[in-house]
C-alpha cells in the first residue's frame, strides 16, 4: 500500500518556498543586462510608434468603408 501524501505546502504566509524568491536577488547589473534593457526600450518605442501608424490606417480605411456603406444605404 502507498504511503499517504504528506500535508500540503504552505499557501502565503512566511513560509519560504511561498515567498517564490529568487535565488540571485541582489545581484550586480552586468554590461548584458544594461544593453539588453536598451534594447527592450528600443523595441518598445518601435512597437508603440507602428502601433499609432496601424491605428490612423484603420481610421482612414474607416472612414472610406463608411462612405461605402452610406452610398449603399441612400440607394433604393
Amino acid at each position: 500500500m502507498a504511503k499517504p501524501a504528506g500535508p500540503p505546502p504552505p499557501v502565503g504566509g512566511m513560509g519560504g518556498a511561498a515567498l517564490d524568491m529568487d535565488d540571485q536577488a541582489g545581484g550586480a547589473a552586468s554590461f548584458g543586462d544594461f544593453f539588453s534593457g536598451i534594447k527592450a526600450a528600443a523595441w518598445r518605442l518601435l512597437n508603440y510608434a507602428t502601433y499609432y501608424q496601424m491605428k490612423e490606417r484603420a481610421g482612414t480605411v474607416g472612414k472610406a468603408v463608411n462612405g461605402v456603406l452610406g452610398s449603399v444605404r441612400a440607394a433604393p
